[in-house]
């Protein structure tokens, strides 16, 4: 009699993968991909973010929690009036982020229903970013 958990190991290990590599980023269903600090420090480093976009207003872009390294500001109130600008970048990875997440996943969801392929969200904005021990400039 065979065994009905011969391949459960291996079923197993390959499910604890697929945990892990989601638990770095996520699908939202809303055409935009979240992703942790860590993966956006990863995919910073590594080159493979076209735009940084920091989508706060200038008082929370120049406060007390910084910003990060080579992000361009441009508030989520003033996305529709820069896409003349923004629309060179709709088919490169765009990282979008704020102070907690709530303007970035607006924003997010705005570049994902103008037809932007490749949007991600840092999840928790900069302050799970410094959460994380990730750097911030002032």
């Amino acid at each position: 009699m065979k065994s009905a958990f011969k391949g459960f190991p291996a079923m197993a290990a390959a499910l604890v993968a697929l945990l892990a590599f989601c638990g770095a980023a996520w699908a939202t269903g809303d055409g935009f991909t979240r992703i942790k600090p860590q993966e956006a420090d990863r995919l910073l480093k590594n080159g493979s973010v076209d735009l940084l976009l920091d989508v706060r207003t200038m008082e929370y872009f120049t406060g007390p929690n910084g910003r990060l390294n080579g992000a361009l500001l441009i508030p989520v109130s003033d996305l529709s009036q820069k896409m003349d600008f923004l629309n060179k970048y709709r088919d490169k990875t765009v990282l979008v982020y704020c102070e907690v997440g709530i303007w970035s996943q607006d924003a997010a969801r705005f570049f994902a229903g103008k037809g932007f392929k490749h949007i991600l969200e840092l999840g928790g904005g900069i302050v799970e970013w410094r959460k994380a021990g990730l750097p911030v400039i002032h």
